[in-house]
Order: structure tokens, then sequence, then C-alpha cells
């Protein structure tokens, strides 16, 4: 299960719209898909970013997922141990 929190504000100037997605955890516990997908490797920080549905401010989020992110990178997780066996092999 998941929900959608979106106030329709546009990316850039494009016809998308931020939105934040919410995934139900096995243990009733709600995380943002975007934190879920950046820490399995999936996904990287290319957005500017806004604040989440839950009052938490975009910079504080924007900092947490770079922590999240450089975990991942330095865990070769998904995308990342991709990265890190290409740049191996080049050495």
């Amino acid at each position: 299960p998941f929900r959608v929190h979106t106030v329709w504000e546009q990316v850039f100037d494009d016809r998308r719209h931020y939105a934040h997605l919410s995934i139900r955890q096995p243990d009733g516990s709600e995380r943002w898909l975007s934190e879920l997908l950046v820490e399995a490797g999936l996904a990287r920080l290319h957005t500017k970013g806004a604040p989440l549905p839950d009052g938490t401010l975009r910079a504080d989020f924007t900092r947490h997922l770079q922590a999240v992110e450089k975990s991942a990178r330095l865990d070769g997780r998904g995308g990342w141990g991709q990265l890190a066996a290409r740049q191996r092999s080049e050495d």
C-alpha cells in the first residue's frame, strides 16, 4: 500500500508535478519512496526538492538523502555497485 501526497507544484517548467509517495512497511510504519530508492542505490539526488507533507523541511530531507546516498555508494548497493565494478576493471 502507498499514499501519494502532492500540492500540484510543477517541476521546473514541465508538465510534471512534484509528489511524495509514502510506502507502508510490513511493520505498519511508512517510509518515503525516495528514501527507499536512494537507500537501495536505485536512485540518486537530482532535483530541486520540496518540503515533505509531514513538515520536514526540504533542506533537512535533502541532507538526510545525501547521507543515505553516500552510504549506498560506499556499500556498492544498486547502481553504485556496477559503477564500483566498472572502476575496478579500469584500474
